[in-house]
């Protein structure tokens, strides 16, 4: 199954996920001559916590805009 159908599904049951829109949490980003990148965002405290325990998966997925705005107006 596609990490995409697991949160959907995890969103359907209204289980345990949170959500952190860069376009508000991104503090930092940057990249060197590389193919690699980085970029720092805040999430909450309890969420970090749940990082360091080994208690949460964390995944970023990165849309297009176009992609994004077809299924937003859908």
């Amino acid at each position: 199954m596609s990490d995409l159908l697991k949160l959907n599904n995890i969103v359907q049951r209204n289980g345990d996920i949170k959500a952190f829109p860069l376009s508000s949490n991104m503090k930092s980003a940057r990249h060197g001559k590389g193919p690699w990148g980085e970029v720092t965002i805040a999430i909450d405290s309890e969420s970090v916590e749940r990082l360091w325990g080994n208690d949460a998966i964390g995944i970023l997925y990165i849309v297009g805009r176009d992609e994004w705005k077809k299924e937003s107006e859908g």
